[in-house]
């Protein structure tokens, strides 16, 4: 048999065959009574510099491998696929978007650190950049009226524009709210609702806003915007709702929330999974196609978590409303900027880019050029569990504290882009905890996560650029 490197592919001389040709040599050599026996002097030589030389086989076999993408890896596979202009992603910290609220003008520093209450990774959130807390940057807002007042001007004003009701002789509270909620839906852009039947609660959880009102309101809190990291890289989940615990306590911090879901990051990329996102670039390589587009996002773009790219070659409209011959970048992470430079380096000629958010781009001639792509829309799932108790097990006293739990990790797991919402799949993660006898699960899905939710039994379907998200604060528990 031929070893080395041979039409098959490099074959390494086995050790006991190198045993076998040294012990004949030195026989040829020295006569063939000499004694190469384990257990004699020759034959220990042999079997170590056997040893050696099988080695040094071994060697030059993963050599050999190193330039082969499918067994190759780290360094050498990461050289490899430098040759296709593939690079392995990156480690990425969980960022989370939250809201502070504290005193008008209190300057909270950069650095300092906050925490989810519960969860299943206990990892800490450290506050990007320096945020001033202040009502002329909020993205939410709550007004209560201190007295209801016949006759009276109550007015509530957003981004400099102001809505205004002038209260009945006999006003009620309901009429107040009612009257400047239906003002404020009508023509703002943001979001409106009314709490409690007591407060008018305004929130925009993608735009900051400035707001104020007159004497006759009262606003009771405001929310201003920060930008949190996780300590450290890795797929450390951050569902809304769960970081709401002041580490760095600082004087007039008073609270701190994540009304909606973080951005996961994740662990530097596998060898396995490089050889696949390489296998899948070659068909990209170069522009213009939507492998290259989202490969060029994933690895050029800092922060990008997650892409998808959907093309319509078509003439007319997808069932999703996208034009004939465009295509639609969902991203998931980074800046919007440096987002749009990379799709008009990527995309091809005389295919339009679609989207909700719009940026301008100078081309290789100084022109101007509007790209534009979407992020991921989040629709709002509520989960009611009905439960009871089985009496020849223990309920842990914080058992619903378990159960909710268990619900957001299965969440973050199930519910990637364009999974639908299967409402019994969620009864699975309420027998995590011991004591459950018998439990109904129900759903609802909101568009904004301050609306009442209807329930039912039904799924729901999840288009392929959106993904459903539950918090703590949208799992409710009650005892059949």
């Amino acid at each position: 048999m031929i070893y080395g490197l041979t039409p098959q592919g490099f074959i390494p001389k086995p050790l006991q065959l190198i045993i076998s040709e040294m012990e004949g040599d030195y026989k040829k050599l020295y006569g063939d009574d000499l004694d190469v026996s384990a257990e004699s002097v020759m034959g220990q030589w042999i079997g170590t510099s056997a040893k050696r030389e099988a080695l040094l086989w071994e060697q030059m076999a993963e050599v050999y491998a190193s330039r082969d993408p499918s067994s190759a890896e780290d360094i050498p596979l990461d050289n490899i696929c430098d040759y296709t202009g593939v690079k392995r992603l990156k480690a990425l910290k969980t960022y989370a978007p939250i809201l502070l609220k504290g005193r008008e003008g209190k300057i909270i520093e950069a650095g300092k650190r906050v925490e989810q209450s519960f969860a299943s990774y206990q990892v800490d959130y450290i506050l990007r950049d320096k945020v001033t807390i202040t009502s002329a940057n909020v993205q939410e807002a709550l007004f209560s009226v201190p007295e209801v007042k016949g006759s009276t001007l109550y007015s509530i004003t957003l981004n400099g524009v102001l809505f205004e009701y002038t209260s009945s002789v006999d006003a009620s509270l309901n009429e107040i709210l009612q009257a400047l909620y239906l003002q404020i839906t009508e023509t703002w852009s943001g979001n409106c609702s009314i709490k409690d039947d007591l407060y008018l609660m305004t929130y925009d959880y993608e735009t900051a806003f400035s707001a104020g009102c007159n004497e006759e309101l009262s606003m009771d809190e405001f929310w201003t915007p920060g930008i949190t990291d996780a300590e450290k890289t890795g797929k450390y989940p951050a569902p809304a709702g769960t970081i709401d615990t002041i580490v760095s306590t600082q004087t007039d911090w008073d609270t701190v929330k994540n009304p909606v879901q973080g951005i996961s990051g994740r662990d530097t990329e596998s060898n396995e999974e490089l050889r696949i996102r390489r296998r899948l670039s070659l068909s990209a390589k170069g522009n213009g196609t939507d492998e290259a587009i989202r490969s060029g996002l994933l690895q050029d773009v800092d922060g990008v978590a997650d892409a998808v790219v959907i093309s319509n070659r078509k003439d007319n409209p997808d069932d999703k409303g996208r034009p004939g011959h465009c295509f639609e970048a969902v991203v998931e992470g980074g800046n919007e900027d440096e987002i749009a430079a990379k799709i008009w380096e990527k995309m091809g000629s005389g295919i339009e880019p679609y989207g909700h958010i719009n940026k301008t781009v100078k081309d290789i001639m100084g022109g101007d050029q509007t790209v534009c792509f979407s992020r991921p829309s989040v629709k709002y799932l509520w989960v009611r569990i009905e439960y009871s108790l089985y009496s020849e097990e223990d309920f842990p006293s914080d058992g619903e504290e378990q159960i909710r739990q268990s619900i957001l990790d299965f969440a973050l797991e199930e519910y990637k882009k364009g999974q639908d919402v299967i409402c019994k799949r969620l009864i699975g993660p309420v027998y995590k905890t011991s004591g459950i006898d018998e439990a109904n699960v129900y759903i609802a899905i909101t568009a904004a996560p301050e609306d009442d939710p209807v329930y039912h039994q039904n799924n729901f379907p999840v288009d392929e650029t959106d993904y459903a998200e539950v918090s703590a604060g949208r799992v409710v528990l009650e005892v059949l």
